[in-house]
């Protein structure tokens, strides 16, 4: 037996009700891609703040070997050997005899 369609079976414009799961579903998709989108951007932030770091601490242990070298070449400038030395050849200072000393009370 065939079924006859009439007007009034037949829908011609959409319901708001028929509309509401949808809505849902694209809330629920829209929501979905933020949360994607932010756990992207906290991976990507992470990732860049460790390579910050790596590169903070290369220039870290670069300072100190610097820092090293001229605690060194400041020990070794102000050793009283090498002053001596510097008194005496460059700049031609010699001890004083004993005449040359005074002594004052």
């Amino acid at each position: 037996m065939a079924y006859s369609y009439t007007a009034q079976d037949v829908k011609v414009g959409r319901d708001a009700k028929d509309l509401k799961p949808l809505v849902y579903v694209c809330i629920g998709c829209v929501a979905l891609l933020v949360v994607c989108l932010g756990l992207l951007w906290c991976k990507n932030k992470f990732t860049s703040v460790g390579y910050e770091i790596t590169r903070t601490a290369a220039k870290r242990d670069g300072l100190l070997e610097v820092n090293k070298r001229l605690r060194l070449e400041y020990e070794r400038m102000r050793s009283p050997q090498r002053i001596e030395k510097i008194a005496s050849t460059e700049l031609g200072y010699v001890y004083p005899t004993g005449s040359q000393i005074v002594s004052l009370r």
